[in-house]
């Protein structure tokens, strides 16, 4: 009767999390993961037979030891987090391997990046359709696999397919067509192909300037390119 008097409330937990937002969003990774991880603690202390919400931290924990470049702990959190949503009830059982295939690509582990990508891209088109936005950016990650693993014909055939959809839902453009020309353009250069590499990053960097601010990452990404 006094077990739930000794529980840490889930306050404290949500505070936590707001540190961690806090920290994160000032770059102070290893700040934030000290705090997500306290969170985490709490949260399976609280709820020792699952939850959604310590898969989620889970997950962020392994993303915060990514940008350490910390990559075996972030495997292990990514896979744990899999396991946890795997017990859970629809439809928090949802399972998405895209940070894990992330994670797998950092660790030129491509192989296993492309199991990762699959596997999510299939998942994400019976959920949310072919053509829904999460379906092309996973599909686009599955191109970036691909390139790595050295099937460049792969991805290229991958990227002009999720670009074809892209510019017939967005016909005044949006980012994520600069983000597919970017990568596309990055799998030319790995098949040595530069002009078609410089053509495909200058329609890219145009379409990015149009919908990002001057210092966003996707476009300081394709200038160092050209």
């Amino acid at each position: 009767m006094f077990e739930a008097y000794y529980r840490e409330p889930l306050q404290i937990s949500n505070l936590h999390e707001q540190l961690e937002d806090i920290y994160g969003a000032k770059g102070d990774i290893k700040t934030a993961l000290d705090y997500d991880l306290r969170s985490c603690n709490m949260q399976k202390r609280n709820y020792p037979e699952g939850h959604i919400l310590i898969a989620s931290s889970l997950q962020v924990i392994g993303n915060l030891y990514q940008g350490l470049n910390q990559l075996d702990e972030a495997l292990k959190y990514h896979l744990e987090s899999i396991e946890v949503r795997k017990k859970l009830e629809p439809p928090d059982n949802f399972v998405s391997k895209h940070d894990l295939g992330e994670t797998y690509l950092e660790m030129k582990k491509p192989k296993e990046a492309i199991e990762c990508s699959e596997f999510t891209y299939e998942v994400k088109s019976a959920a949310f359709g072919a053509e829904h936005k999460s379906t092309l950016s996973a599909k686009g990650c599955l191109g970036i696999a691909c390139s790595a693993n050295g099937n460049t014909a792969r991805a290229q055939k991958i990227f002009e397919e999720v670009l074809e959809v892209q510019k017939r839902l967005y016909p005044n453009g949006d980012f994520a067509i600069g983000i597919t020309l970017r990568r596309m353009g990055s799998n030319y250069l790995r098949m040595n192909k530069i002009d078609e590499a410089r053509t495909c990053f200058e329609e890219g960097l145009k379409i990015l300037e149009q919908h990002l601010a001057a210092d966003d990452y996707q476009i300081i990404l394709v200038k160092k390119e050209l």
